[in-house]
């Protein structure tokens, strides 16, 4: 029987350019649907919860209160020009609110704080009437 002989494999050149795409992961993950929460409280009439804070202040004015309470909530502020410069000490933990009412009885001033549009006031007490002053200098009369 006449042998045949066997040929040497070949293999095909390549036709490719350029390596070949990645290939990731092929399993996506897929987000379950879940019902759209509206921004309103469920319970309008239900507490805030606010967490405690601790809060110290040696010697300061209200404004630097004002501005640590409204660091503390991200709170916009405002400070009446008659009470600002009033110095007071105080070290305590409560939530804001709490924090508030120790700094007007300490300070003898009225705090507002204003969650709708975000804002702390710091205003004179009610009682006390803010008079207008005008400016008394060479020419004035």
């Amino acid at each position: 029987m006449p042998t045949i002989k066997e040929e040497e494999p070949t293999f095909a050149y390549s036709v490719r350019k350029l390596p070949p795409e990645p290939v990731y992961n092929r399993l996506r993950w897929g987000n379950l649907p879940s019902p759209i929460y509206s921004p309103q409280r469920p319970d309008p009439d239900a507490p805030l919860i606010l967490p405690p804070v601790h809060f110290s202040l040696k010697r300061g004015t209200l404004k630097d209160a004002i501005n640590m309470l409204a660091a503390i909530t991200r709170y916009s502020t405002y400070c009446s020009e008659a009470v600002c410069n009033k110095r007071i000490s105080l070290d305590a933990i409560g939530t804001v609110h709490e924090l508030a009412q120790m700094i007007a009885k300490k300070a003898d001033i009225e705090v507002a704080i204003d969650h709708a549009n975000r804002e702390i006031s710091f205003l004179p007490p009610a009682s006390e009437e803010v008079k207008p002053s005008f400016y008394k200098g060479k020419n004035a009369l």
